[in-house]
């Protein structure tokens, strides 16, 4: 079985604790590995979790916990991770550096 891009970046737990490591993803967050043609995504806990496309925290250099500005604007919109583009996530997190 050949691994798409998405899937080596969390297929076995040394490229998953990397992964987290990298992108500063707290122990409480579950990434669930995805089988062949499927699309890793991580939740927090079981019923309070917001599915993210592990693709879209590598592209848009996502750190957690996720910027204050783009947890407002993203609630303010009514909308989850895997409704935006990786390039919104970005935008949003530049303007979040230029306020700081």
């Amino acid at each position: 079985m050949e691994l798409n891009r998405a899937q080596q970046l969390v297929h076995d737990n040394a490229a998953l604790a990397k992964f987290k490591r990298n992108h500063e993803i707290p122990n409480d967050v579950l990434i669930n590995r995805p089988g062949q043609h499927k699309v890793a995504t991580t939740i927090r806990g079981m019923n309070d979790g917001i599915p993210i496309h592990t693709w879209l925290i590598h592209q848009a250099r996502l750190r957690f916990p996720v910027s204050p500005i783009l947890y407002e604007v993203m609630a303010h919109g009514g909308l989850t991770f895997i409704q935006v583009t990786m390039y919104f996530v970005r935008t949003m997190l530049v303007v979040d550096n230029l306020i700081r």
